[in-house]
């Protein structure tokens, strides 16, 4: 008579257990939105994490209570309230995971064939492929603004101050090509090429500070 409550007793227990595993249970994937980019943060079992936006970094993780810490004791420790039933991870509500994925903007593909119709237009940047990551302008601070019109071509960075670079482009493959000389010589020629999207944005390569440099730009005007 006496196993019966045992049993009971035994699997409400075990019940208990599983329910506080399950809500402690923080491993996998967490995603956030942070500066335009999207933000993972993967949790593995072992207590090391790997965190994915633009570049990756990685370190160790520790639940305590409520509060999961990353990188204790380390420079780079910080702290986010855990929230179990909302499957959330918030960090002062600057930084907030959540488990439902999240995709990062990636750019079209290239036309395999263009014209300079395709071209034609007011641009203005919206990201850029540099220095290992791929971010939105407003992260990065620097912007792009192109004018081309036939294949006239004006293109100005602005990165702590613009700089404009314009004169007559030609059409070599699928890509309008621009060749800027050199103003003096204390600077260096810039070159520029761009081609047009699948999905009608542009894509403008060049260098920043000797650095493969894709810009990402939409056209918010149509030049009639």
């Amino acid at each position: 008579m006496k196993k019966v409550p045992t049993a009971i007793a035994a699997l409400m227990l075990l019940a208990l257990l599983c329910c506080g595993a399950a809500a402690e249970d923080v491993t996998g994937d967490w995603y956030a939105e942070a500066y335009g980019m999207v933000a993972k943060m993967t949790l593995n079992a072992d207590g090391t994490y790997l965190l994915d936006m633009g570049g990756s970094t990685d370190g160790t993780w520790v639940l305590e209570g409520e509060t999961l810490i990353v990188d204790k004791g380390t420079e780079y420790e910080s702290a986010f309230a855990y929230d179990a039933e909302a499957q959330m991870l918030n960090m002062a509500d600057e930084l907030v995971f959540g488990r439902e994925e999240l995709v990062a903007w990636a750019p079209a593909a290239v036309r395999a064939e263009a014209e300079l119709d395709d071209f034609e237009g007011i641009w203005s940047a919206t990201n850029v492929d540099a220095f290992g990551a791929l971010l939105p302008v407003d992260a990065a601070g620097v912007y792009m603004d192109a004018l081309i019109t036939g294949a006239s071509v004006s293109v100005t960075i602005n990165f702590i101050e613009p700089e404009t670079f314009e004169g007559e482009g030609a059409m070599e493959g699928n890509a309008l090509k621009l060749h800027v000389p050199a103003k003096d010589e204390y600077s260096e020629d810039s070159d520029f090429t761009v081609y047009a999207l699948e999905d009608g944005m542009i894509a403008i390569t060049t260098e920043l500070f000797s650095e493969p440099a894709t810009f990402y730009l939409e056209q918010p005007m149509i030049l009639e």
